[in-house]
């Protein structure tokens, strides 16, 4: 009777172990998507802010004159640059790439959690517990292998958001849609060229190093 109670009491806990993973996947990607629909417009800002097309440099292509005040000047050049795009092409170009956005977050949420949490178990049965210096080396392997997953989604995002068709004359549409833009790039660039921009999101993993780590600074503080 133990043994059967013990097994039962063993299942139950692992499918509520597997009800609540399923529950946090569901309700990240809800989260995700819902979040990345609000600040579209906050993205393709700042996506033109960084690119080429509006370098301060480029007088002939600046569409106005950049704030020179530090820090805050870049607010007034985002307010400036908000107002500017709708006035030009509308308020559908706030959400330019938002499609291959959208389509990105499910599985960059789904394959962080999921490589997060086995990368985690697996560190944890190697090293006989779980310590900071485990969660912070899932932590990085999950950023590495999202990153380069979903890399050809936020490549399309970002080409996407940079096309335009009304502030160059000289510079046309080029991509009709997403599935156009992955067709081109591969065709142009090759596979490779999907991957572009890959390197600097590497880097970028160490920004889930610094939250970890906080993270775990405030849960020993507390």
């Amino acid at each position: 009777m133990e043994v059967q109670w013990g097994s039962s009491f063993k299942s139950k806990t692992l499918a509520n172990v597997s009800s609540k993973a399923w529950l946090h996947f569901v309700a990240g990607g809800i989260g995700g998507m819902v979040g990345a629909t609000v600040t579209s417009p906050l993205d393709v800002m700042k996506t033109r802010l960084q690119s080429t097309l509006y370098n301060p440099k480029s007088q002939s292509t600046q569409p106005f004159v950049r704030s020179t005040i530090p820090i805050f000047g870049h607010f007034i050049d985002t307010g400036r640059l908000l107002t500017y795009v709708y006035r030009n092409e509308g308020w559908r170009a706030f959400f330019k790439g938002l499609g291959p956005n959208l389509v990105g977050v499910v599985p960059a949420r789904a394959i962080n959690f999921f490589t997060y949490g086995n990368g985690k178990r697996i560190l944890t049965n190697w090293n006989g517990e779980e310590t900071p210096l485990v969660q912070c080396t899932a932590a990085i392997f999950a950023g590495i292998t999202t990153s380069t997953l979903t890399n050809p989604i936020w490549l399309v995002k970002t080409r996407m958001q940079l096309q335009n068709s009304s502030l160059i004359s000289y510079r046309p549409v080029k991509y009709k849609n997403s599935f156009d833009c992955v067709i081109k790039v591969v065709r142009e660039e090759g596979i490779s060229g999907l991957y572009k921009g890959l390197t600097a999101s590497y880097l970028g993993v160490t920004e889930t190093i610094l939250m970890k780590s906080y993270g775990l600074a405030c849960d020993n503080f507390l």
